[in-house]
């Protein structure tokens, strides 16, 4: 089962962790932007604009949720997701294999850590996320 669809599933487990919502977040713009990429393929430009706005809005999510005050590795994580947006509708132009690509390394990365982050939450390394995550959870419907 895909994160996505664990997410959708159980909304409520207390323990779903940080990196669980960063891969479901990472799927449902990847899901979406390959939607818009076959209406567009297809030339339906009115059926691909609103799985281009999800995907913006779920990228805005996960740029509004970085802490620029930890370094480099934020600081990246910023540099990237304006990529992301720029080559999804924010920009002059679109270019979503693009953006696909950067956003399936990323997810790739995150799925290479997925089993000691997890662990690591679960043990107490970082607490566990104290709040219900509406905006995702939106921007994920």
């Amino acid at each position: 089962m895909k994160p996505l669809d664990i997410y959708r599933h159980d909304q409520q487990t207390p323990n779903w962790t940080r990196i669980e919502m960063l891969l479901a977040a990472f799927d449902g713009v990847i899901e979406r932007l390959q939607a818009a990429e076959a209406h567009l393929a297809k030339n339906e430009e009115l059926k691909a604009q609103p799985f281009l706005v999800r995907a913006q809005r779920i990228v805005l999510e996960l740029y509004s949720g970085l802490d620029l005050t930890h370094g480099a590795v934020p600081e990246n994580m910023r540099q990237l997701y304006l990529f992301v947006l720029n080559n999804i509708g924010l920009g002059e132009s679109l270019n979503l294999p693009d953006a696909i690509e950067i956003l399936g390394i990323i997810r790739g990365s995150l799925e290479s850590v997925r089993v000691s982050a997890n662990q690591f939450e679960r043990t107490g390394g970082v607490p566990h996320v104290p709040f219900k995550t509406h905006a995702l959870q939106d921007a994920l419907a």
